[in-house]
């Protein structure tokens, strides 16, 4: 990866997207520094949004964005703070990633909502799911088709050691900010 990063580097971007997985993601944080790419916008995708990535790299994320619709503090939501603070309870201390523990606790939540509405019946479950509105921790979910059309999925950004939403702007807990330099 060092002499494709080189020659990222030589052309002096303003932005870098790296939609990898967490492998990929860790490399291209080590190089990326290495090498001194100072893009102001770097989307890193998945590794930010896993807890021991966040604990890898520290300060050096600061400015990072991901992918994420989700914090513990975003408003709109139903039950987010709750959660995420018992998972951490029920995890001594682990916090719960960003996308796929929150995915599953959605999903969840929108089938315990479906079926307490329609039964076990799997039709009715199924037009229940298509038809309501489910309050989560991501907020509301509606669905048309398969896409949820309430709550679409956002990017967020490592802010000083947290994980802020930046987009939708309806959602955001925090404004977009440039990515500083890498620390040492």
């Amino acid at each position: 990866m060092t002499a494709m990063l080189t020659k990222v580097k030589g052309e002096n971007p303003d932005a870098v997207l790296v939609h990898s997985y967490p492998g990929d993601s860790i490399l291209y944080m080590n190089q990326a520094r290495e090498i001194g790419i100072n893009a102001k916008t770097q989307y890193v995708m998945v590794g930010p949004a896993i807890g021991f990535f966040r604990g890898m790299f520290k300060s050096n994320l600061d400015g990072i964005i991901t992918m994420g619709s989700w914090t513990p503090g975003m408003k709109g939501t139903y039950g987010a703070k709750e959660f995420y603070d018992a998972y951490k309870k029920k995890y001594k201390g682990y916090e719960p990633d960003y996308l796929d523990s929150v995915e599953v606790y959605v999903s969840a939540q929108i089938l315990e909502q479906a079926i307490a509405k329609a039964g076990l019946d799997r039709e009715k479950i199924r037009k229940a799911i298509q038809t309501m509105t489910f309050k989560t921790i991501y907020g509301d979910v509606k669905f048309k088709g398969v896409q949820n059309i309430s709550t679409p999925t956002g990017f967020t950004q490592i802010q000083k050691g947290n994980i802020e939403v930046v987009w939708p702007k309806q959602r955001a807990t925090s404004p977009i900010v440039d990515k500083g330099a890498w620390a040492k």
